[in-house]
């Protein structure tokens, strides 16, 4: 094995992170509503939240096509301009707390505090990648309805939630493939190194 000759197959394509991107910028004030304030990462919402503002009153304004559903649209913005401030503020006094996470965390699902025994039996993650998106999914349908650019950006919102945990799955499997790369690599040095002493 020649390490020097490997190549790093741990970055992943420029349009996988640009859909991300947006997956994120979409998602954002649905993550807002499902995760509970003070739980996530201090950097998780921050880039996410600033353009999703931009965003959110750019689909409004392509979608909506009379006064009530663009006063529904204000009224979504609003309520998510209200979470994203309750999430930094609680944020800020839970670090003050002493609360510790990675600046990424995605935060606690309201999910799993409402139901514990789910959290307890299947985990965190696995109600970020399967239950919310199923249940925006299935949400967004009574939306719909009601509102339909409302019920639509809940719909692509249910999407983007599974595309943001399958992007991150697939990050950290490159990851945790490169470190592991990495520790062979150094063994094989090492053994380099001891033979030629």
């Amino acid at each position: 094995m020649n390490p020097s000759s490997t190549e790093r197959q741990d970055k992943l394509p420029p349009l996988l992170v640009m859909l991300f991107l947006w997956f994120r910028t979409h998602a954002a004030p649905l993550e807002l509503i499902l995760r509970k304030p003070g739980t996530a990462g201090r950097a998780y919402f921050s880039w996410a939240s600033f353009f999703s503002v931009f965003w959110v009153a750019v689909f409004a304004a392509c979608v909506a096509v009379n006064d009530r559903q663009m006063h529904a649209m204000c009224v979504f913005w609003i309520a998510f301009m209200v979470m994203a401030f309750v999430h930094a503020i609680a944020g800020a006094r839970a670090r003050k707390r002493g609360y510790a996470c990675h600046s990424g965390y995605m935060g606690d699902s309201w999910i799993g505090v409402i139901w514990p025994w789910l959290l307890r039996r299947k985990g965190g993650w696995w109600i970020k990648s399967c239950v919310e998106p199923v249940l925006m999914f299935f949400g967004s349908i009574p939306v719909f309805l009601l509102c339909p650019p409302l019920g639509l950006y809940m719909l692509v919102g249910a999407f983007a939630l599974l595309g943001i945990t399958g992007y991150i799955e697939e990050r950290d499997k490159r990851m945790a493939e490169a470190m592991n790369d990495a520790v062979i690599e150094q063994r094989h040095l090492h053994d380099l190194y001891r033979r030629n002493q």
